[in-house]
């Protein structure tokens, strides 16, 4: 525990975990959301295998079933998500942008109806929801490639920034 808290303490190796990451999501973009997906996909079907097995070696005479339909549940996602990780990736987003678009409308309606300067900020509020919720809805695949270079340039950036942070601090003298 101790080696990891050293290595992650380590605010050099942090800022460098940073500026990799960031090259990773601004060169793959989509690809690495589509990885993440087939990542808990396979966590989804570890889980099914343990409940199985947890089910059929368990000596208890009353067995839970609901660990059998967790498990089929669950390996059935878990498949899906490894055979269609950009149809689910796109999805996800459609029905992110439809619930945007029903909160922004709902936003906009009771700004509407409310007066003073929080009446502005509300309305502002409410058009944007509903403007990224119509682009989310339209173009989940482009928001996906958008949000990911963002995602990427905001580590990229705070990688550089640690990194200068790091570089403009003495070296610590640690005490034996």
């Amino acid at each position: 525990m101790d080696k990891v808290k050293k290595v992650f303490g380590n605010k050099l190796v942090v800022a460098i975990l940073s500026i990799a990451l960031g090259v990773i999501f601004i060169v793959l973009r989509g690809g690495v959301i589509d990885v993440g997906i087939m990542v808990i996909g396979i966590v989804l079907l570890v889980a099914a295998a343990f409940f199985i097995i947890t089910y059929f070696t368990s000596k208890a005479e009353n067995k839970p079933v609901q660990n059998i339909v967790f498990a089929i549940i669950a390996a059935a996602i878990g498949i899906l998500l490894l055979v269609k990780p950009a149809f689910i990736a796109g999805l996800s987003l459609v029905v992110i942008g439809i619930i945007l678009i029903i909160v922004g409308v709902l936003d906009l309606i009771e700004s509407v109806k409310s007066s003073g300067t929080p009446r502005i900020l509300s309305l502002i509020v409410a058009v944007l929801l509903i403007v990224l919720g119509i682009v989310m809805f339209f173009n989940p695949i482009g928001f996906l490639d958008i949000i990911t270079v963002f995602i990427g340039i905001a580590l990229l950036v705070n990688g550089i920034v640690m990194l200068l942070a790091n570089a403009s601090q003495p070296p610590s003298v640690s005490e034996g």
